[in-house]
C-alpha cells in the first residue's frame, strides 16, 4: 500500500486560518469519499485531491482506493496549516 503527502494551508483554495476548520473540512471530504466507495468499485486520489482543492496529477489517477480503505491521517504543522498523509492506496492497474 502506498502513502502520499500533502499540506493543507494557504495555497489551498479552502483553506481557512482556523486549524479547527480545516480539520472539520477534511474530515468532511474524507467521509464523502467512503460514502462514494459503498456505491463504486474504487475511489481515485485525484477524487479527494479535487474535494481538497489540490490540483489533480497523474500519480493520483493511478492509485486508488477499494473497500473501505480510505485513511486520513492529519498532523498540525503550525497554528493553521496540517499534513495530510493519505493511507491505503493501492495501484489502479
Amino acid at each position: 500500500m502506498k502513502r502520499i503527502e500533502r499540506v493543507y494551508d494557504k495555497d489551498v483554495p479552502y483553506w481557512t486560518n482556523s486549524r479547527e476548520a480545516n480539520v472539520m473540512f477534511i474530515q468532511i471530504v474524507e467521509n464523502n469519499l467512503k460514502s462514494r466507495l459503498e456505491h463504486s468499485s474504487w475511489v481515485s486520489l485525484n477524487d479527494a485531491f479535487d474535494g481538497l482543492g489540490f490540483p489533480r496529477t497523474i500519480e493520483g489517477q493511478m492509485f486508488v482506493w477499494k473497500k473501505k480503505n480510505i485513511s486520513f491521517t492529519l498532523i498540525p504543522i503550525n497554528e493553521h496549516d496540517i499534513k495530510i498523509i493519505f493511507e491505503g492506496l493501492i495501484p489502479l492497474f
